[in-house]
């Protein structure tokens, strides 16, 4: 395989995305680059971002965890009685700063064990980093975000990096100020999945079978619409998970949705093997989903009684259009340079970029009842 080049740089929002060390795809990045001779390395601004990251989720998991707790022997009390599920009521705490150590300490043995080298930002000049900020260039922007700093340090660095070293670069981000960075030494890549895409151009397999496949991917498309329905519970539940986070919806439940309408707005090749090939699938999804709630946004709360009034209890069946990264594996065969039996494989690691609901639908809403 030849890149136009053989160092990568990776920002904070890639191991954030990829839950830090565990992501496929990620790992799927570090290990073909050792198998391939690419070098792989970030900034220690990074490094600390990343860690400050970590100790930021670790804080989120500790509220998670106590709600968790107390929802499971409040509401859940009764199960515990039983064998299958008292195993889950002795939630341990977490401790935030044993946690953060162990945690740091995986963290660091993945970037040994995976190559990645930490590069010294002492190398980056201050004045051109400051004149981007005045002159309201990228990653500042118009805006003159003052947040922007760690980014254009980070950029810098890289910059002289490439000059001392005579090198060129990648640079891995999915932060929009970074890709509207322009460089003379290195291209920003959008995501792991376009540096993915890079690769697989660059294999000698792609090249084989490329006119092949390509002729073919509407054969994928055709697949996964067959089988979309088959995840109508895993796509309800991310709707479900993010909507829990919004204040107004309480004591949140949800039924089976339906699926009404199903388009892939991009696809690229992430990976190409004898017989497999995984995509990322960019879809938007028509998703009909049953919720109950309780309505806080106009109850007031007495702390006398201990207990909200004017809560409105609300039962709805609205649409909601989700907007979904799909990685998916599909199964092929090659004869005589047609393509036979093309299967989907499987979905993994979906997220839900973003959603909106469409169009409401409030089957029931009881006004003015104490909670």
């Amino acid at each position: 395989m030849i890149l136009e080049y053989n160092i990568i740089f990776l920002d904070t929002n890639v191991f954030q995305s990829e839950n830090f060390t565990e992501g496929k795809k990620l790992n799927q990045l570090l290990d073909q680059s050792i198998e391939e001779g690419i070098q792989v390395k970030i900034v220690d601004i990074t490094y600390q971002e990343c860690l400050k990251r970590i100790q930021e989720n670790l804080t989120k998991a500790k509220t998670a965890f106590k709600k968790a707790s107390a929802l499971l022997n409040k509401e859940g009390n009764l199960l515990r009685q039983t064998e299958k599920y008292k195993q889950f009521y002795s939630i341990p705490k977490v401790e935030i700063e044993s946690d953060f150590t162990e945690l740091k300490n995986h963290f660091d043995s993945f970037l040994k064990e995976k190559n990645i080298e930490i590069i010294s930002s002492e190398i980056a000049n201050h004045n051109e980093v400051f004149k981007l900020y005045f002159d309201k260039k990228s990653p500042f922007g118009t805006g003159q975000k003052k947040d922007e700093f760690p980014d254009a340090f980070i950029l810098n660095t890289i910059e002289h990096w490439c000059d001392i070293n005579m090198s060129g670069a990648f640079v891995i981000s999915s932060d929009n100020d970074m890709l509207s960075y322009v460089s003379k030494s290195f291209e920003v890549i959008n995501g792991i999945g376009q540096m993915l895409n890079v690769f697989v151009n660059a294999s000698n397999y792609y090249k084989a079978v490329y006119g092949i496949l390509s002729s073919n991917l509407n054969l994928a498309i055709d697949e996964l619409k067959e089988s979309i329905d088959d995840y109508t519970d895993n796509f309800s539940i991310l709707i479900y998970e993010r909507l829990l986070s919004d204040p107004y919806y309480v004591e949140l439940e949800y039924d089976l949705g339906e699926i009404l309408n199903f388009e892939v707005s991009s696809l690229i090749i992430t990976s190409l093997e004898e017989n497999l090939v995984q995509m990322d699938i960019r879809a938007k999804v028509d998703l009909q989903l049953p919720l109950t709630y309780n309505d806080l946004s106009m109850a007031h709360y007495d702390s006398e009684d201990d207990r909200y009034w004017n809560v409105t209890h609300v039962s709805e069946n609205s649409i909601y259009r989700l907007d979904l990264l799909l990685p998916a594996e599909f199964e092929f065969e090659i004869d005589e340079e047609e393509i036979i039996n093309f299967s989907l494989g499987t979905l993994y690691d979906y997220k839900l970029i973003g959603y909106e609901k469409i169009e409401e639908n409030i089957q029931e809403r009881s006004e003015f009842s104490d909670w």
